[in-house]
């Protein structure tokens, strides 16, 4: 009788370790996303801050002008 409530017993803990083990490894999955979400975030406004720090198209094209005017010199 002792062995079966022991057998019972081993059998609960081990399903509650199991469960434990599914609930925390999907709460690792969703934090990992999180975090991957929100370094893809931080990455698109740094791209986005440094495409608004260059030079207008305009001084681009007066760039390639003065470089050919040099050039046939």
């Amino acid at each position: 009788m002792l062995s079966l409530k022991m057998g019972a017993a081993a059998t609960i803990i081990f399903t509650v370790a199991i469960a434990y083990a599914e609930v925390s490894s999907v709460s690792i999955r969703s934090i990992r996303r999180e975090r991957d979400r929100k370094n893809r975030q931080c990455f698109l406004r740094n791209n986005q801050a440094r495409l608004h720090v260059r030079d207008p198209p305009w001084k681009l094209m007066m760039d390639i002008h003065v470089w050919f005017s040099v050039k046939d010199v």
